[in-house]
């Protein structure tokens, strides 16, 4: 099989979480199996065995965050900036753990907007 190197891959299903908590505790699970794939690959490549052409590999977890204009326009913080119309933002996130307050704190703010 063939791999396209600009085709995204695509592990999982998007899935909608409403809770800050919740989404960093879904983003440090997803982070702990690809670095258990890391992990694996790189036993493999070691000792020999692993395929060439192998299509598993490790993702960082992304997150996206939809923020409605009619919500985002009222604050005037310029670390959030204004939004004059619907976006989403995402990103991927590495180490989840290592940033979880940051992370659920900023989430908490957007929550709130």
């Amino acid at each position: 099989m063939k791999i396209d190197p600009l085709s995204p891959i695509l592990l999982n299903q998007p899935e909608v979480l409403t809770e800050p908590e919740d989404v960093v505790a879904r983003l440090e699970k997803l982070y702990t199996e690809q670095i258990a794939v890391v992990a694996d690959r790189f036993e493999k490549f070691a000792d020999g065995s692993l395929e060439p052409g192998d299509p598993n590999h490790a993702v960082y977890p992304a997150i996206e965050v939809e923020v409605p204009a009619e919500r985002a326009t009222l604050t005037s913080s310029l670390a959030l900036g204004r939004v004059s119309r619907r976006h989403n933002f995402a990103t991927t996130i590495t180490h989840p753990t290592l940033f979880s307050k940051y992370l659920i704190r900023q989430l908490t703010k957007i929550k709130k907007r």
